[in-house]
């Protein structure tokens, strides 16, 4: 979503074998679920597996600390570190960057 904004992203989680338990996909699902009823993404539609169109808001960016590089060459900390985790794949990575993205998104001024 970062990366290609403005365009949309379909996200379906068999993409990313890291969640390939139940519990994992229950983990998943309900953080998307939260991001979008919180308003830091937005999709066309939703089912329990998949996420169609999928776009990080105004309100999303501002929480990465970031400009969409589609409208700045700038890019921030944490978009960045972002992208780098998922680049690597590393199970504990992700997991701690979405622990970090979601205490962002609930504690913003910590």
């Amino acid at each position: 979503m970062y990366e290609k904004f403005p365009i949309g992203t379909d996200i379906k989680i068999d993409e990313f074998p890291q969640f390939k338990n139940l519990e994992d996909e229950g983990i998943f699902n309900e953080t998307v679920k939260f991001l979008i009823n919180e308003g830091f993404i937005r999709c066309d539609f939703d089912s329990y597996d998949s996420y169609l169109n999928v776009v990080l808001t105004s309100k999303g960016f501002i929480t990465l600390n970031s400009i969409p590089e589609a409208i700045s060459n700038k890019k921030e900390a944490l978009g960045d570190k972002l992208k780098e985790v998922l680049k690597t794949g590393k199970e504990e990575g992700i997991k701690s960057m979405i622990r970090e993205i979601i205490k962002l998104f609930l504690f913003p001024s910590i």
